[in-house]
């Protein structure tokens, strides 16, 4: 019995160990089987991640090359304003130098406008002084001659008075009238 008895307990075993590894194989065939469905799962899943990366990479490379166009175009933008800036200002600069030499000139066109004025005055005083002389000379002249003339004017109406008055006899009244009056 104890022969039996171990035979049959070596047979148990076996049959157990047969169970155990009946059991172990099909745990690692649905192991295995597990694995290869999440492998497919996880490749799957990897796929869409990579194809998602991918996607995201490009979107990203795409934005960077916007981004970089706007920049590039705000720099060229930036640099055409600082040339046209600097165009500004070469241009007021040199507007400046030729208003200042056009000021240069009128100021010194004014300086000699004044002292032709000036000038073109003092002989203006000068003729000025001389007409009223030669006027004041002309005016004596004229009232000399004005003068002489009334007197002969006088003495000839006189002279011709007393020819008239000799010829009609009336001197002697008239004298003897002036000596009355007198």
């Amino acid at each position: 019995q104890v022969d039996r008895s171990g035979k049959e307990d070596q047979a148990d075993v076996a049959f157990r160990l047969g169970l155990v590894r009946q059991a172990c194989a099909q745990f690692i065939a649905i192991w295995r089987e597990y694995a290869g469905s999440m492998q497919k799962k996880l490749g799957r899943f990897h796929q869409v991640d990579m194809e998602t990366l991918e996607l995201l990479d490009q979107a990203s490379e795409k934005a960077q090359a916007d981004t970089r166009a706007k920049v590039e175009r705000a720099v060229d933008k930036v640099r055409n304003y600082d040339r046209q800036l600097n165009q500004g200002y070469k241009e007021a600069e040199e507007f400046s130098e030729y208003a200042d030499e056009e000021v240069a000139k009128l100021e010194e066109k004014d300086k000699e406008t004044e002292a032709e004025r000036e000038e073109v005055m003092e002989e203006s005083v000068r003729d000025l002084e001389e007409l009223e002389k030669s006027q004041d000379k002309l005016n004596k002249e004229q009232l000399l001659g004005i003068k002489g003339a009334l007197r002969k004017f006088h003495t000839n109406l006189e002279k011709n008075a007393e020819e008239v008055l000799e010829s009609a006899g009336v001197e002697e009244e008239t004298s003897e009238e002036d000596n009355t009056a007198a």
